[in-house]
């Protein structure tokens, strides 16, 4: 058509392997404008091709394994909820029975413990959410200072095993019923508190916990303090 053209041409050597080459081929016209010779520029891109290929074959398997993870975590979550939606029921069937009250708020204690350990559990699902960008917060109503109280006691137990002791200062808590994730919250502070236990061979631990007004919206702010080995500012 007397056009120049652009292309990759995969030759044969005299070897008989095979080559690449990005090929431009421009045409020379004659006076009735039909080409009658061309010069052609080729530059070979045979290890370009032979990159490309092992880039395809890495995605590829990446891609299996992303979606073998996937398929992986929601059937343990699944497993795991089984159980814990058992343990769940059984504490709050014995709940309902005459008990004492210390038997009574340990029980209770063993409860908000194994829910928020189904949170966690919920929230193995999570990686994938946040791999296809659909990770979402959840919006209730709860009691700030109910779900520190039942936090720092569950934790309590953990820090006695090592002579710990957990305090819990909320002077700075303006607002106590919210609205928001109280799931999320708990995993956060089940991290640093659980973190602070664990690097922590003496003294305690210290959560000052405030809310504060921003924006027609509520701001709540938490430091986790230990007297452990710290970490790099």
């Amino acid at each position: 058509a007397g056009n120049v053209w652009h292309g990759e041409v995969c030759n044969r050597a005299k070897d008989g392997s095979l080559y690449w080459v990005d090929t431009t081929i421009a045409p020379y016209l004659n006076k009735s404008g039909k080409p009658y010779s061309y010069i052609s520029v080729r530059t070979d891109i045979t290890q370009l091709k032979r990159n490309q290929s092992t880039l395809r074959l890495l995605n590829e398997k990446a891609e299996r394994a992303a979606q073998a993870k996937s398929e992986f975590l929601a059937m343990m979550s699944h497993e795991i909820r089984t159980p814990m939606n058992g343990v769940l029921g059984m504490l709050g069937l014995l709940l309902q029975t005459p008990l004492t009250e210390q038997q009574q708020h340990k029980v209770s204690v063993a409860q908000s413990s194994a829910q928020s350990l189904l949170t966690l559990i919920n929230d193995i699902l999570d990686f994938s959410k946040i791999d296809a960008g659909k990770l979402d917060l959840e919006l209730r109503d709860f009691n700030m200072l109910t779900t520190l109280e039942e936090f720092s006691e569950a934790m309590a137990y953990r820090a006695q095993d090592k002579g710990l002791e957990i305090v819990v200062n909320t002077i700075g808590l303006q607002f106590a019923h919210v609205k928001g994730d109280e799931g999320r919250i708990r995993q956060i502070l089940t991290n640093l508190v659980g973190n602070a236990v664990k690097f922590t061979e003496s003294g305690g631990i210290q959560i000052v916990a405030r809310t504060r007004s921003e924006n027609e919206k509520i701001l709540f702010e938490c430091d986790v303090i230990d007297s452990g080995i710290g970490i790099p500012e």
